[in-house]
Parts: C-alpha cells; sequence; structure tokens
C-alpha cells in the first residue's frame, strides 16, 4: 500500500521520471530480472538515480530546528 501511495505522489510531482520507473521495471520484469518484491526505498533510490541526486548525510544537532546535510554543516564549524 505504501508503494502505492509512493508511486501516486510520484506520478504527481514527476510524472516522466514515473513512467520511466515504470518502463524500466516492466523491462526487467519481462525479462525475469526482478526476482524479490519492491519496497519503496528500492524506488526512492530509482527516483534519486534517475533525477541524479547523489546521497547525502543529514544530521540535527541539540538545539538545531531541522537536520542539514552534513558536508555543509562541516564546512560552517570551519569557518
Amino acid at each position: 500500500m505504501l508503494i502505492f501511495i509512493y508511486e501516486t505522489e510520484l506520478k504527481s510531482q514527476y510524472p516522466k521520471v514515473a513512467e520511466r520507473i515504470t518502463s524500466t521495471l516492466i523491462y526487467l520484469i519481462s525479462q525475469n530480472q526482478l526476482r524479490s518484491k519492491l519496497s519503496k526505498n528500492d524506488l526512492i533510490v530509482l527516483q534519486r538515480k534517475i533525477l541524479g541526486i547523489g546521497p547525502t548525510i543529514k544530521v540535527k544537532f541539540q538545539g538545531d530546528e531541522e537536520a542539514v546535510e552534513l558536508s555543509k554543516k562541516l564546512k560552517e564549524e570551519q569557518e
């Protein structure tokens, strides 16, 4: 159910990415390359690869309002 909700959100925000993920999954299934069920994380990984978003580490220190990227936090501390 969560995958369906995520897919619906993805289609509304990034229709071309959702279409590409769908066509990729159809291809993998037709070639018997998909051997297990996909999780929401698997779809997120596909989305990030298609959009060209690299991995990031976010941290939230005590007293901070929001989590920030670790690289940005380390740069701030060096200055």
